[in-house]
């Protein structure tokens, strides 16, 4: 399938949603008080979502899952680094890291817990295998199919599975794989594994709160956080930024 935009229409690997019998998807529930991070624009606060909108916007402000137009959202993670990972660091490639240290002034990372269980679509590992799906297919490409597992998310977006609503997805990062696999930076597979690499993107109802604050967010561009960025910039073999990291 190729989706309008798709950055490699000959060879995307993105199969259309209606080619394969979504009555095999499974859920899951995360329980209330579930401890999470978030990534997030610092403009928001760690509870709340980014807006609905009413139409896609341009690529390049697409991510894996969203926005579904007319649906906010929130990107969630168990881990730290996956957090990172998943929003302010999504655009990192392992072949050419980079990090646009002067973006970090407007991200923030942020502890939250779940206000109450949710119901999630499972596509992690085994889920997506028992459905015919490799995970380079869906959870795994690169940004240039955003466009492609952006109409995954809007054939989902509050489907039912046994007859119970479901509020979001659930699935195992990419980002542990694609540099571990460079051979040269192996400890990012062994940080996020398992449960540790899970991410997932949550669509709450209609004026429904899923998150609750735990402390106050820790900006990307000072401190502990600025120090969790370049431990990371470390790890992944990204350049450090050219005059030193900016306080702000």
């Amino acid at each position: 399938m190729s989706a309008d935009g798709c950055g490699d229409p000959g060879g995307c690997p993105v199969p259309d949603p209606r080619d394969v019998d979504l009555r095999r998807l499974e859920s899951v529930v995360l329980t209330a008080g579930t401890p999470l991070r978030r990534g997030h624009k610092s403009r928001y606060r760690a509870q709340e979502a980014v807006p609905a909108r009413s139409e896609l916007p341009p690529v390049t402000q697409m991510s894996r899952f969203a926005p579904v137009p007319g649906r906010p959202h929130l990107y969630v993670a168990r881990r730290e680094i996956a957090a990172l990972l998943e929003s302010a660091l999504h655009s990192l490639v392992p072949d050419s890291p980079r990090i646009h240290w002067p973006q970090l002034a407007h991200w923030s990372l942020s502890q939250v817990a779940l206000r109450r269980d949710v119901r999630l679509i499972d596509l992690r590992d085994p889920v997506l295998a028992a459905l015919g799906l490799d995970r380079r297919q869906l959870v795994a490409t690169d940004p240039a199919h955003y466009p492609c597992t952006s109409r995954w998310a809007r054939r989902l977006a509050g489907r039912h599975i046994g007859a119970k609503p479901t509020v979001g997805l659930l699935w195992h990062s990419r980002q542990a794989e694609i540099h571990a696999e460079q051979g040269v930076r192996p400890l990012l597979a062994d940080v996020l594994v398992g449960e540790q690499a899970e991410v997932a993107v949550l669509w709450p109802p209609t004026r429904a709160q899923l998150l609750t604050a735990e402390g106050a967010p820790m900006p990307l561009s000072t401190g502990r956080g600025l120090a969790l960025v370049q431990d990371l910039a470390n790890l992944l073999g990204a350049p450090p930024p050219l005059h030193g990291p900016r306080n702000h």
